[in-house]
């Protein structure tokens, strides 16, 4: 069976999204820090990736693996 998704409850979520800050519209041609500043989930988000990686940095052999 395929998982379904009422219009209406699509719209929900959208709008959570919106009021709470973690889906904001963007343009194709924003800098990251640009979507940073309009955005607070986003920035934590990538702070806590910048962190991760600071604390368990990433193999560059499997960054450069074909």
């Amino acid at each position: 069976m395929e998982n379904v998704i009422s219009k209406g409850r699509e719209t929900r979520i959208a709008e959570y999204l919106i009021k709470n800050n973690i889906m904001v519209p963007t343009e194709p041609d924003m800098t990251l820090e640009e979507i940073l500043e309009i955005c607070p989930f986003t920035r934590m988000k990538y702070e806590q990736a910048k962190a991760t990686l600071e604390r368990c940095p990433f193999p560059k052999e499997l960054l450069l693996k074909k």
